[in-house]
């Protein structure tokens, strides 16, 4: 007999490592850019970014509930380490950066509180955030971002909004919590999470057995391994997956044989078979 089950799916990509120092932002890498300001000086929540300067300013002016004044049509430009954000939507620019053009509406807000401060912020223009008339008064909603800000000739001011150094831990933290609520829910790496995007060279990161080290015993249930992942000799991958208790994937290959194809999962006593993952409606 066979019984139809249901098992939820954490699926994750390019995750940059537990301790997620891999990370190098993007602006102050090119050629041509005046910086005028970079540094952990943006906090986000949702959709929305702020740029702000001082932490405890950002706070006190939460408290004092500003209201948003002023609105402006701009463009956000996501890549895989951060958002572009710049006045106008342009060709040009994703080609220049190497990255694929998707670009996103969005509003430059401005909020303005009782004692006269101002704070400039960034929304997503069809993200929940946008239909929100406050901002939240609770810090603890926040995450801080790292921000740099400058003139990139000839598109005019730019900003990089980024995750900070460090992020991957607490990332983790929540896929954790995330996998402690339901032991039918699953965690599918696909790919470069060993790694991440650190610059890999000749061989593997400094910083590639803290996230093994980590990750020890906990890691994805399964994994698709990405180019990062294998820098380094078979024998020690196969070593890492072991201590992540992570069995790797190759099987959702169109053209593997049929005999080839899902996985086996066990889970209380129950049997649960993967045969693939396609998008709806596929």
């Amino acid at each position: 007999m066979v019984w139809l089950a249901s098992l939820s799916l954490l699926i994750t990509a390019d995750s940059d490592g537990v301790s997620g120092r891999q990370f190098v932002p993007i602006l102050p890498t090119l050629q041509g850019v005046r910086l005028e300001r970079t540094g952990y000086a943006a906090a986000t929540l949702g959709g929305r970014a702020c740029l702000t300067q001082e932490l405890k300013s950002f706070q006190q002016q939460l408290k004092l509930a500003p209201k948003r004044t002023v609105t402006e049509k701009i463009w956000a430009l996501k890549t895989p380490f951060s958002w572009i954000i710049a006045t106008t939507k342009s060709k040009a620019l994703p080609k220049r950066l190497g990255f694929e053009p998707k670009w996103f509406e969005a509003t430059k807000e401005e909020w303005s509180s009782a004692d006269g401060k101002r704070t400039i912020c960034v929304v997503l223009a069809r993200s929940a955030s946008a239909g929100q008339t406050r901002l939240s008064p609770r810090l603890d909603q926040w995450e801080i971002r790292w921000r740099a800000e400058g003139q990139f000739s000839p598109f005019g001011s730019i900003v990089e909004i980024a995750r900070p150094i460090g992020d991957g831990a607490r990332r983790f933290f929540a896929l954790d919590q995330l996998r402690r609520q339901d032991p039918l829910r699953l965690w599918l790496s696909l790919g470069n999470l060993l790694e991440g995007w650190s610059w890999v060279r000749d061989g593997p990161s400094l910083h590639r057995q803290t996230t093994v080290s980590g990750l020890g015993q906990k890691g994805p249930e399964y994994m698709l391994l990405g180019g990062n992942d294998m820098v380094v000799p078979q024998a020690q991958l196969e070593t890492e997956l072991k201590h992540l208790n992570t069995t790797p994937l190759n099987t959702f290959g169109r053209d593997i044989p049929i005999e080839r194809q899902g996985v086996m999962i066990v889970r209380e006593n129950k049997r649960i078979v993967l045969l693939a993952i396609t998008p709806q409606g596929k």
